[in-house]
């Protein structure tokens, strides 16, 4: 290999790392001008991929599963490439655009979705997290790469925590220093939703307990290794445990509860079913149940008791803007209302309610009710079992793998019950920070389903 391309391979595994440390700062990139710039990125990402030679995509794990998954994950993409189209007919077109063809006293094709800007910006994002997650997944195929990813992500966690104690203790104040006008007494760190902060602070609590349950130490001395040899060090992992445990109750967020739960249940599950114990796994995720029992009993979170007072499905307009979504659903529920569009699509529904809602909604609280209103049940039904296909092997790794390597494997499958669990009253994904870091978790597992030994080639060590 060239010293060129080798070059443009280490520049790329550092620009993905610092993405992941970065993409927290501020409101987890939620803005249009990120679609583009991410967008960019992953487009070079491409670049560099189909130049180099060192490993190609079919010496992936189980190549046809992947090649599955991405031909689901294309056709969802294209889908809503076709949404922004202005080529639809009458019957297809949204009916948020028959103002147009009244204008024009004539039938005249009109897009799909209720709004092309919105939809070209998410398609913008849904391309680069599924172009990030295959970047990942070959490169993590060097575990040392893949143990990289995850520390990154779990670092990144680590400091937003942090940030959100400080902010939070300053006074509910937010990063420019003024004072909140939502979501007061609330923990919200660099993000400004709460329940989409406590799905990120899920994820880092998910690769903490990960690191826990690993056995090896690394020997390097780079700032990122030495990062990682904390977090895999015997108290590190109830510290940061506690940390990231205590900030995800100060959110106050039933959702973010259950997917921090269900997340560190499949990787507890997973210990003590397959007695890691006995082939020298650390001792340490015990220890960090302890804290986190501790931690419930040491932080008395008001906030969260009194909204896990509160129905999920019944509180904060959620109860209205689930029966708004059915209803968009039950209208148009192939051709869907456009990727990203749901917050221009709602608003032509609101007259089903003597009342107007309580506050706006720029997305289903549902992850899969905002697919299938957004991409229509068909596209939605392929994006979701792209999605699934890759966890399944992520299963098969963390149940053949005999190394301690399938720590990856577990992480990706507690960080996809985390997501999972919370998608159902809530859509972390929505915030490109959160996608970015599940896409990363989710890429580490895969690239690490199947060891070397099976057949993968052996990699340089990732720089």
């Amino acid at each position: 290999m060239s010293v060129l391309a080798a070059t443009g391979e280490g520049a790329a595994r550092w620009g993905v790392i610092g993405l992941l440390l970065i993409s927290p700062w501020p409101n987890a990139m939620n803005a249009p001008a990120y679609a583009g710039a991410l967008f960019a990125l992953s487009a070079l990402l491409l670049v560099q991929c189909c130049q180099a030679r060192t490993v190609s995509f079919a010496r992936l794990p189980a190549p046809g599963l992947f090649a599955l998954a991405a031909v689901c994950f294309a056709a969802a993409l294209a889908w809503a490439a076709m949404q922004t189209a202005p080529v639809w007919p009458a019957p297809l077109a949204h009916p948020a655009w028959a103002h147009v063809t009244e204008e024009a006293r004539a039938p005249a094709p009109a897009p799909i979705s209720a709004s092309p800007g919105l939809t070209f910006d998410a398609l913008m994002l849904l391309t680069t997290y599924g172009l990030v997650f295959a970047y990942i997944a070959r490169e993590a195929t060097n575990p040392r790469f893949a143990r990289r990813v995850l520390t990154a992500v779990g670092a990144a966690c680590c400091l937003c925590a942090v940030a959100g104690f400080a902010l939070f203790s300053a006074g509910d104040a937010t990063l420019t220093g003024a004072a909140k006008t939502v979501y007061r007494g609330r923990l919200t760190g660099p993000f400004v939703n709460p329940n989409l902060f406590a799905s990120y602070l899920a994820l880092g609590l998910v690769i903490v307990l990960a690191f826990a349950i690993a056995s090896a130490r690394s020997s390097r001395r780079a700032w990122l290794w030495r990062i990682e040899s904390f977090l895999r060090s015997s108290a590190a992992p109830a510290a940061a445990g506690i940390i990231l445990f205590a900030a995800l109750l100060l959110t106050a967020s039933r959702g973010g509860l259950g997917a921090a739960l269900a997340g560190s249940a499949i990787l507890f599950i997973y210990v003590f079913l397959k007695a890691w114990r006995s082939q020298g796994a650390s001792v340490a995720p015990l220890a960090g149940a302890t804290a986190i029992g501790a931690c419930i009993a040491v932080f008395s979170a008001d906030g969260l008791e009194g909204r896990l007072a509160h129905s999920f499905f019944g509180s904060e307009g959620r109860e209205e803007v689930y029966r708004l979504t059915a209803s968009m659903i039950a209208d148009r529920p192939f051709a869907g209302h456009g990727l990203g569009a749901f917050r221009d699509a709602l608003p032509a529904y609101y007259d089903q309610f003597c009342e107007p809602l309580r506050k706006p909604f720029l997305y289903a609280h549902s992850l899969y009710a905002d697919g299938i209103a957004e991409l229509g049940a068909p596209a939605a039904l392929l994006l979701f079992a792209a999605v699934v296909l890759i966890v399944v092997q992520c299963v098969r790794g963390a149940v053949r793998r005999r190394s301690r390597d399938r720590v990856f494997c577990v992480a990706a499958l507690g960080a996809s019950a985390a997501i999972g669990v919370h998608g159902l009253v809530d859509n972390p994904l929505s915030l490109p920070a959160v996608a970015l870091s599940y896409a990363a978790i989710l890429g580490a597992g895969y690239g690490q389903s199947v060891s070397r030994s099976d057949g993968l080639p052996a990699r340089a060590e990732a720089s």
